[in-house]
């Protein structure tokens, strides 16, 4: 079990091995598919008209990182809700039960630490005792999906007890800017895998869950992580690419203690880019220790002491 309170911040890397994209791939499929005519199609029938697709299309034409920095400039405000729906849509494709299943991946950090969490935990009441947050800047469920699957199989358990354990935060899922919308199990209406050519109204409704910063409900899900962070003796980031504003949004300076230790992959950065993370989080004075460019999310969570059972004040 984990016992030490701790936090895993999640980014578009750390559902990569799920065969989700990362962030510059979700970019260039929307590039892509907004200019194939069954895509736009489907935006059409989710009350978006032609002058709204055409005009994401352009705007997609600028060399942004992802589709949410080119969504959160102001110029750019009234592209914000069809950006939302072709980013759901686009999105839907990648919701495959089957590669959430064991020994369906090799580098599965899902599975490795479910079996960490169930180390002395023989009921899902004492399951329910770890101490460890999810902070999610992803928009996909399989996080959400695969606990409810895993603990179904392995305790028992029944999905209502699952959501109640959710929704009471004894299993805390925060999604920063929102999701593809709850799992019926929660009282959403879309489940996990529905069929991937969703539109109109559904389809409106998932992109309606999606938050882009500087939209009205985006700061309810940065309070929510916020708080998530505070208190946590380890924190830990994930796939995540350490943009700037990401990081700033969680306020570490004022939500972590000082004593707080806190890890990162650091899959494919050069080491300039290693050096400008150090920056980062010195600046607001926790220091952060990177794991190598060669390791993935599952060799970074193996690595790092994160799920380590004992003290690291002599780290």
């Amino acid at each position: 079990m984990i016992r030490r309170p701790t936090a895993l911040v999640l980014g578009a890397g750390a559902s990569r091995p799920y065969r989700f994209p990362t962030a510059r791939e979700l970019l260039s499929n929307v590039r892509r598919r907004i200019s194939e005519r069954d895509f736009r199609v489907r935006l059409h029938n989710a009350d978006f008209t032609d002058p709204e697709t055409s005009g994401l299309r352009d705007a997609l034409a600028s060399p942004v990182g992802s589709v949410d920095e080119l969504l959160e400039l102001p110029v750019h405000a009234q592209l914000v809700a069809v950006g939302k729906a072709a980013i759901a849509a686009t999105l839907f494709h990648y919701e495959r039960p089957g590669d959430l299943l064991p020994d369906a991946r090799h580098d599965d950090w899902y599975e490795y630490l479910f079996r960490r969490m169930k180390e002395g935990a023989s009921t899902l009441r004492e399951f329910l005792q770890n101490r460890v947050v999810f902070v999610t800047f992803n928009y996909d469920r399989s996080l959400e999906h695969f606990f409810f699957t895993a603990l179904q199989s392995t305790y028992g358990a029944k999905p209502q007890e699952i959501a109640e354990a959710m929704s009471k935060h004894r299993l805390p899922i925060v999604h920063v800017y929102g999701s593809l919308g709850a799992l019926p199990t929660m009282g959403g209406q879309l489940p996990y895998g529905v069929d991937s050519n969703i539109t109109g109204l559904r389809l409106k409704e998932a992109a309606a869950s999606i938050h882009i910063a500087g939209e009205p409900g985006a700061q309810a899900g940065i309070d929510a992580a916020q708080k998530a962070l505070m208190s946590r003796e380890r924190v830990c980031f994930l796939g995540f690419g350490y943009r700037a504003a990401n990081v700033k949004r969680l306020e570490l300076a004022t939500t972590l203690v000082k004593e707080t230790h806190v890890f990162g992959s650091a899959y494919d950065l050069l080491e300039g880019e290693r050096r400008d993370v150090g920056r980062l989080f010195r600046a607001v004075g926790h220091p952060i220790a990177l794991s190598g460019p060669d390791t993935d999310t599952l060799k970074a969570l193996r690595e790092f002491p994160v799920l380590s059972e004992f003290d690291l004040t002599d780290l």
